[in-house]
Formats: structure tokens, C-alpha cells, sequence
């Protein structure tokens, strides 16, 4: 290890389990979200329409922080 960082080897190993704790709950999350009938992004972009009422593709877009020619392949 870096002398530079001061870690011990217990910390070391409790961020390495983290991490691949961490790394088995997001495979079942998306392993889950799988199964649902829309995506996330389609998921996001109908609760804006719920929340806002109706909205251009642009709007939707900038809300989605990517491209209004972005947005339509989605």
C-alpha cells in the first residue's frame, strides 16, 4: 500500500466487503428492475408528465439533462 495513505489493513478489508456488497445489491436491483414493464428513464419521464401535465420533447429533454434528438430515440 501508499505510505501516504493512512489506512489500516482492517479498514482496507471492510471497504473491500463494502464494495462487493454493494456490487451484488446493485446486480439484483438491476436484475429486478428487469422485470418491470418500463424503464427507469420512461419511468422518470412519466412521473415528470404526472407532476407537470403536458410537456414538450424539448422540455422533457432538458429534464433529462440530454439532447432534445437524444430524447426521441429513447
Amino acid at each position: 500500500m501508499d505510505p501516504a495513505i493512512d489506512i489500516n489493513e482492517t479498514d482496507f478489508d471492510l471497504s473491500v466487503k463494502l464494495y462487493n456488497v454493494l456490487g451484488k445489491i446493485l446486480r439484483k436491483l438491476r436484475k429486478q428492475a428487469g422485470k418491470q414493464p418500463y424503464s427507469t428513464t420512461e419511468q422518470a419521464t412519466m412521473a415528470l408528465l404526472d407532476s407537470n401535465g403536458q410537456m414538450l420533447p424539448s422540455e422533457l429533454a432538458e429534464a433529462h439533462h440530454i439532447s432534445a434528438q437524444g430524447f426521441l430515440r429513447l
